[in-house]
């Protein structure tokens, strides 16, 4: 029998445990991705329109750097793709939403201010762009697919041949799309697999809590969490609740060997270039099934990086991915409701308590039901509105405690909690009345 140290996952099992944290160097990452339209209802692609003459994603990027100083960050085509900010990394997804990871703070109070500098900067530039607007949405709702071009990456233009076949919504998933996730740190192995099954479990309420995604090409989806259906028809083969997270025994070592045996979308061979990985994953390539590729430490970072569940371990920390893109008050919300959540043991031994005796299939299930109906879920005699308003109150608890006020970021989502309701309904709420079935009233300002 192999002992530990011969396993050829090994180098991800040790990355995992080296990146432990001690309980007071903890911290809290955000990653905000925003969707923009043009106030016309054209799309914002990543090249200067050549018909309208409007600036794209690329121009953007390129006035951001010339009126802040922020760092270009170019792709392997030469092309700009991110900016290095005091605040954090910009990027751009592949549709050209813009996102914004916030450096790793010591509590929110910080991340908010930094998102909010950050968010006035951007509009100050988009001033003079007569009518460019960021969505507080987590789903293109006006634009078709064939509408919103690829940024110049070649490992998107890789991913986009890869999920085109894998799914019905893969390809929408990258351009269509946008997304909160919330990074928290582990200080022990047992930690990070318990924070782990406990943002598995609550994803489906997640969901609930923050479904903002009712619309998809001008019309209601029947689901207020469109992003959540996109995403189970994306790839199955690194989507979903990660029932083997659930498994007895279940820990790094485990999760490592995991990913060993996922299939890859793209890899990058020795001199960087980005490849095709054919279906390939890591434990393929060690055994020369994807000529002149080897498994390097790029790459077995690549295989963490290409696994999507709703929530996934990275070195040192948990990311969880179960929320929709959110207006201001709702990024902060998700992010306060998920660190009070995380952070407090007693509040992960509530979720286990309320959620923990779901089999596999039940909370696929849940899942499903709560991208439809939200807080008004009902499911095998669980009423969701009142787990997500106990979760709510643990989450709350658990900030107090932490003595750095971040419990006030949580005031929008209990008004929604108390109102059984969700971001989304508040928009088709208004689909209905003062926009008059006209989705591109949304576009006039805040939803």
């Amino acid at each position: 029998m192999k002992s530990e140290q011969q396993k050829p996952w090994q180098w991800l099992t040790d990355l995992f445990r080296s990146e432990e944290r001690g309980v007071s160097e903890r911290q809290i990452g955000l990653e905000v991705e925003r969707i923009a339209i043009w106030k016309d209802g054209s799309p914002f692609r990543y090249q200067t329109d050549p018909k309208t003459g409007k600036p794209g994603a690329g121009q953007l990027l390129k006035k951001l750097h010339e009126v802040y100083g922020w760092k270009l960050v170019d792709s392997a085509l030469s092309e700009p793709i991110g900016l290095e900010t005091p605040h954090g990394k910009i990027s751009l997804e592949p549709g050209s939403q813009l996102e914004c990871a916030v450096y790793p703070q010591k509590n929110l109070v910080e991340v908010a201010r930094h998102l909010e500098e950050y968010d006035g900067q951007v509009d100050k530039v988009i001033q003079s762009w007569d009518g460019l607007v960021f969505l507080g949405l987590a789903v293109n709702p006006i634009h078709r697919l064939d509408e919103i071009d690829v940024i110049p990456s070649p490992r998107y233009h890789i991913m986009t041949d890869v999920l085109g076949r894998t799914g019905r919504y893969g390809t929408t998933m990258m351009r269509r799309t946008s997304s909160v996730q919330i990074n928290l740190d582990y200080t022990s192995e047992s930690e990070a697999i318990e924070m782990l099954r406990v943002s598995l479990l609550v994803a489906p309420i997640s969901t609930a809590l923050f479904a903002n995604s009712p619309l998809l090409e001008r019309k209601p989806t029947g689901f207020l969490s469109t992003r959540a259906e996109i995403w189970r028809h994306t790839d199955p083969a690194r989507t979903g609740l990660m029932k083997e997270a659930f498994e007895m025994g279940f820990n790094f070592d485990r999760y490592s060997a995991y990913l060993w045996k996922m299939p890859l979308m793209f890899v990058q061979d020795n001199k960087g270039d980005y490849v095709n990985a054919q279906g390939c994953c890591l434990e393929d390539i060690a055994s020369g099934k994807l000529p002149g590729i080897e498994v390097t430490p790029t790459n077995m970072r690549w295989a963490i990086q290409q696994l999507f569940t709703e929530a996934r371990l990275k070195p040192g920390y948990v990311e969880v991915r179960s929320v929709d893109g959110q207006l201001p008050a709702y990024r902060l919300a998700s992010a306060a409701f998920w660190m009070g959540l995380l952070y407090d043991p007693q509040a992960r031994k509530l979720a286990f308590e309320l959620l923990g005796k779901l089999s596999s299939a039940d909370r696929e299930e849940l899942w499903n039901e709560t991208s439809r109906k939200a807080l008004k879920t009902e499911f095998k005699g669980l009423k969701i509105r009142e787990i997500a308003e106990k979760l709510v109150q643990a989450s709350l608890e658990g900030l107090k405690k932490r003595g750095f006020g971040e419990e006030v970021y949580l005031a929008p989502l209990i008004e929604n909690v108390n109102r059984g309701s969700c971001p989304a309904d508040r928009i088709m709420e208004n689909l209905q009345t003062r926009w008059q079935g006209n989705v591109l009233e949304i576009l006039k300002g805040e939803s």
